[in-house]
């Protein structure tokens, strides 16, 4: 699959067309609809994280400050290419979609 999208700061990231979504204590996965054929994604943790920040349509930036509020910083790396990369990621399965900004 080519997954070619410009995420700029002004993006608002919203779901993507979720049908259901299922958490227990070993985690959630979400099914997500994409036109006739639909798929379940197993969410990692700081892709729950993301995933719940996100429902009130943040921006990028907003969103990094929204997961940092909720887990704080991270052990190792960088917060803002850890949550970079999980949104691109879940842009990618459809779980997120975005709207230009």
């Amino acid at each position: 699959m080519t997954f070619d999208v410009e995420l700029t700061p002004l993006a608002r990231l919203r779901p993507g067309e979720l049908l259901d979504e299922l958490s227990t204590e070993e985690g959630t996965v979400v099914l997500v609809g994409r036109g006739e054929v639909s798929m379940v994604v197993r969410l990692s943790p700081l892709g729950q994280v993301v995933l719940a920040a996100v429902r009130p349509g943040l921006t990028l930036v907003e969103l990094e400050s929204e997961v940092r509020s909720r887990i704080g910083e991270p052990e190792a790396g960088d917060a803002s290419s850890l949550v970079r990369a999980a949104v691109m990621a879940l842009l990618e399965t459809a779980v997120l979609a975005v709207d230009p900004g």
